[in-house]
């Protein structure tokens, strides 16, 4: 978009998905409004990534934990979301871990989580 003067300006947009919305239940715990957890379980995410991870050098943030295992739901600035199995080794892992899935929609959170809890 161009300003009356004619210079370029440029728009953030929020990337609304469907996880803007979604409201997580047991097992899984809302991560959004508690950043100080939420930050310390993206450090561990970002030291276990290596070069070849579907999330290595991927803007994101951590929006939910499951309270019974390892795993977070994290968001992408583009707006995909996976659900990733931290190992907690606190270094660069060997592919495929974490384990990642990326989730396409709430239904598939609920599929997902039927199945593994």
């Amino acid at each position: 978009m161009l300003s009356a003067a004619g210079e370029c300006v440029l728009f953030y947009r929020h990337h609304v998905t469907w996880a803007s919305e979604y409201h997580f239940s047991d097992p899984l715990l809302d991560l959004r409004s508690n950043e100080e957890q939420a930050e310390h379980l993206r450090a561990e995410l970002l030291r276990e990534l290596s070069p070849g991870h579907v999330l290595h050098a991927v803007d994101l943030r951590v929006i939910a934990r499951a309270v019974s295992q390892d795993e977070i739901v994290v968001e992408t600035a583009g707006g995909e979301v996976a659900l990733v199995h931290l190992t907690w080794t606190g270094h660069a892992e060997s592919l495929p871990w974490p384990t990642t899935e990326m989730l396409t929609s709430a239904e598939h959170v609920e599929q997902t989580i039927e199945f593994r809890y």
